[in-house]
């Protein structure tokens, strides 16, 4: 597959598909979207529960901390982000709701990322959970 052909296609996987998994690639068209609502699911749940521990620590109001009794999930946390989507949507098409939860996603691994590096020079004394062996980066350097 050519760079020309692989910029012309609307669904790379199913074109790299047809190329090389020929008599498979229905099986591709099931499982892309498959994937995608799955890892939409993971994020929705993952971000209410973020809004639940931000609500616990007293950085949302309190009612955010509240979760389901039998579902055991942050239903405040979603009905938000349900509010927020269909606010985001209404004026607009499914692209910009898409491009600014990845956009607002991205945003957020960033500050995660400022604040754990920060974390690490500013309170050294603190336990670090997050923890890679010095091995590991040799070899990690070895290999580039």
């Amino acid at each position: 597959m050519n760079k020309e052909a692989l910029l012309a296609s609307k669904v790379v996987a199913v074109t790299w598909g047809e190329a090389v998994l020929d008599p498979t690639v229905c099986v591709l068209s099931i499982l892309i979207p498959i994937c995608a609502l799955g890892s939409a699911n993971g994020k929705l749940l993952g971000a209410a529960r973020c809004c639940m521990v931000g609500a616990q620590y007293g950085y949302v109001p309190e009612v955010f901390a509240c979760i389901h009794k039998t579902r055991l999930t942050p239903m405040p946390g979603i009905t938000l982000e349900g509010i927020l989507a269909i606010l985001i949507y209404l004026p607009s098409n499914i692209e910009n709701l898409i491009n600014f939860f990845s956009f607002s996603a991205w945003i957020f691994y960033g500050f995660t990322f400022v604040a754990r590096f920060c974390c690490k020079f500013t309170k050294r004394n603190i336990e670090q959970v997050i923890s890679v062996r010095v091995e590991s980066r040799l070899l990690r350097e070895k290999i580039k």
